[in-house]
């Protein structure tokens, strides 16, 4: 009895050849594939479980799966984090090179060589248009460039983007000191004839906000920064200045003459229209009696008034190229925070918000403040 021998596989006692393997004896005829039936021939055999496997099923059923094509994976292979690869699997989603042994990222399921990867995916920098590998900036136009830029290029003086052909179109400068790009300049205003039309269509477009309008004209004058003299009270650029002279008139107490206002030489279309409502502001309070009153009560009227011009300019008299430009003006004069202009601007705005106009000036001339700061 110890002499016979028995199938691993059916249990029956052999007779003739055998095949051991696996510690156990088979008839050849048992000795098959576990998965498809298949006899090995002259192939070896993959155990699993004690039980023989061709490759392809062992492959198929622990083998691990390509994560590009899917398929299992037979004999050698490379892994990533996302898992293994077929080799021929393993190219570059991009361009289609091989990666294997070489460098690679991985977005999406897909990987590819740096070259694709950075080209693909990296923010590419407006100016140079080269992937930006480091530190980058995003101006309020939307565009993003590599931050080395910002000490490469000078600014324009009026709308802050970096003056250069890609963004801008290159620039002027004036004999002032002034950078200014080529967007603002295509909407300068250089002559008083323009500046006055403009002027008037301030006035125009707040008194539908019940601001009466002035009436006498006021002399208008575009000045360079010399001639127009920074504002002792901010550190913001100047852009408008109102001359004004006071008097006593026989009988009547003191009087208020705005003389002329300044503006810079130069200021695109769509800002000399929101400095003319802040200067209108000033020449307004001037000639209605609001005399001497704390510099963040009149400097925050004056924001008010270019507010209610930038709100009801949007959508209106500009055109829809201007759009953008009125809307960064708006911005800039909401999120200001200046200690007088800002502030100034969040209390007339939180008081307008509560009453009317005309209610507002009424209490500021009796009080010389806002109701609610």
């Amino acid at each position: 009895m110890s002499g016979k021998l028995f199938c691993g596989r059916c249990g029956k006692k052999i007779v003739g050849s055998y095949v051991t393997a696996m510690g156990k004896n088979f008839h050849p005829e048992c000795f098959t594939c576990y998965g498809c039936g298949k006899s090995f021939g002259k192939s070896g055999y993959y155990e699993k479980n004690g039980r023989p496997y061709c490759e392809d099923c062992y492959a198929e059923k622990f083998g691990p799966k390509c994560v590009k094509c899917g398929k299992a994976i037979k004999g050698s292979y490379i892994t990533t984090d996302k898992g293994a690869w077929h080799k021929k699997c393993f190219v570059c989603a991009g361009c289609g090179t091989s990666l294997a042994g070489k460098s690679h990222y991985e977005k999406n399921g897909n990987v590819y060589c740096q070259a694709c990867y950075e080209g693909l995916f990296l923010t590419k920098c407006d100016i140079c248009n080269k992937p930006i590998k480091g530190r980058y900036l995003t101006d309020s136009w939307g565009n993003s460039y590599c931050a080395s830029h910002r000490n490469d290029l000078p600014e324009c003086f009026f709308c802050s983007r970096l003056i250069c052909e890609p963004l801008t179109g290159g620039g002027v400068r004036y004999d002032d000191g002034r950078t200014v790009c080529n967007i603002c300049k295509k909407t300068a205003v250089l002559s008083v004839a323009d500046g006055k039309s403009i002027f008037r269509e301030v006035a125009k477009t707040l008194g539908k906000d019940g601001i009466k309008a002035l009436s006498d004209p006021v002399d208008i004058r575009l000045v360079d920064l010399k001639n127009l003299g920074a504002s002792s009270h901010t550190s913001r650029k100047t852009m408008g200045n109102t001359r004004k002279t006071m008097y006593t008139a026989f009988g009547r107490g003191k009087k208020c003459k705005p003389d002329e206002i300044r503006f810079l030489y130069g200021l695109p279309k769509t800002l000399f229209g929101t400095v003319a409502a802040h200067e209108y502001g000033h020449a307004w309070l001037c000639v209605n009696g609001y005399h001497d009153l704390p510099l963040v009560v009149e400097e925050g009227l004056c924001e008010m008034f270019s507010y209610l011009w930038l709100r009801r300019r949007i959508g209106g008299w500009f055109s829809s190229a201007d759009k953008p430009e009125l809307e960064y003006w708006l911005k800039l004069l909401e999120n200001n925070d200046d200690p007088v202009y800002g502030r100034g601007f969040k209390m007339a705005q939180k008081s307008a918000r509560r009453m009317s106009l005309s209610k507002l000036m009424e209490y500021v001339m009796k009080h010389r403040a806002f109701p609610y700061s």
